[in-house]
């Protein structure tokens, strides 16, 4: 069945984390709706639409009913999509994955297995089905995301959203809510927190195996780790107190001949392009780095994001000797 010719079909926004990339709604002036799949991990992404790319924080993460939200501090030129009640009939599917956005007017049965948003004739979302699970499975997703709950982001402000333990209630706060004022149940923060079971250097170590380098030959300090690749030279350290992994290559020195006001323009140019690396300036030495969390370290997508950071690495020293005439390290 195709698509009636007057329905409307709201335009969703691309999210990108390190990892993966997808699809988000807005669905308040700051908040975006997404397939928890997508932020499984990951504590920050990357929000785009009409080539306005903004930074958005995690504030849901529900992956037993498989949605999660996120939240920024500016605004989008992409309209805000009303959730609906579900009362009418679902006459368009989105299919909330791939590169481009795919509407359908009817579900065949093999979208029964995978991820889809159901939107009604006035273009409000009313459901969603996560992947793998049957067509009578779907999220009602106004008993999660009601008015009440939205209204706590009408100032503009960050709050965080609470969940009850036994009834699975939602509610927004700026202060922790310890009891639920529906069952009196206990509320917990509604965003991921994860353990990934083994320690930090373990885990640096299984990365770096499985980028093709010998952990041993590596390490550079208790936790720290020296890699080589061309001209480039990364060097990883865990820094425990604030749960975080940096990365950091030192690619050229600038010295008197080099074309500073030149070279300065193409780093911040180049700092809009990249999602998840960036370029700074310490002294006279330009370095490009990497900052994740702990929980946001996967071994084999964080070993292929520090490849991605060596080979450009590799190539952004080259470039900058010949076009600015930069120094080598």
């Amino acid at each position: 069945m195709t698509l009636p010719v007057n329905a409307y079909q709201p335009d969703p926004c691309r999210l990108t984390t390190a990892y993966t990339s997808g699809w988000a709604w807005r669905i308040h002036q700051r908040l975006y709706l997404i397939p928890a799949t997508l932020i499984d991990g990951v504590s920050e992404a990357v929000l785009e639409a009409n080539g306005q790319r903004v930074r958005a924080e995690l504030v849901l993460f529900l992956p037993d009913q498989g949605i999660g939200m996120v939240w920024c501090r500016e605004d989008l030129p992409v309209s805000i999509v009303p959730i609906g009640e579900g009362g009418g009939e679902l006459i368009s599917f989105c299919t909330g994955y791939g590169p481009d956005i795919q509407w359908i007017g009817s579900l065949a049965e093999r979208l029964g297995s995978m991820p889809y948003w159901g939107v009604d004739a006035s273009g409000r979302l009313v459901t969603f089905q996560p992947e793998g699970r049957g067509l009578e499975k779907g999220i009602p997703l106004a008993e999660w995301l009601t008015p009440e709950l939205l209204a706590a982001w009408d100032h503009g402000q960050m709050v965080d959203i609470w969940q009850c333990v036994p009834c699975g209630v939602l509610r927004a706060s700026a202060v922790r809510t310890d009891q639920c004022g529906s069952c009196g149940g206990v509320m917990s923060l509604a965003r991921q927190e994860r353990s990934h079971g083994h320690t930090p250097t373990l885990t640096m170590e299984r990365v770096i195996h499985k980028m093709g380098y010998d952990p041993v030959l590596t390490r550079n300090g208790p936790r720290a780790w020296l890699i080589r690749k061309g001209s480039a030279e990364m060097h990883l350290r865990y820094a425990e107190d604030e749960a975080s992994l940096c990365a950091d290559v030192g690619l050229v020195r600038i010295g008197e001949e080099t074309r500073k006001e030149e070279l300065y323009r193409y780093l911040l140019q180049e700092n809009a392009k990249l999602d998840a690396f960036g370029f700074s300036i310490q002294n006279d030495r330009v370095t490009i780095s990497l900052l994740i969390s702990s929980r946001s370290i996967r071994e084999n997508e964080t070993a292929a994001l520090f490849l991605d950071l060596l080979k450009k690495s590799d190539d952004y020293d080259n470039h900058l000797v010949s076009v600015f005439d930069a120094k080598w390290l």
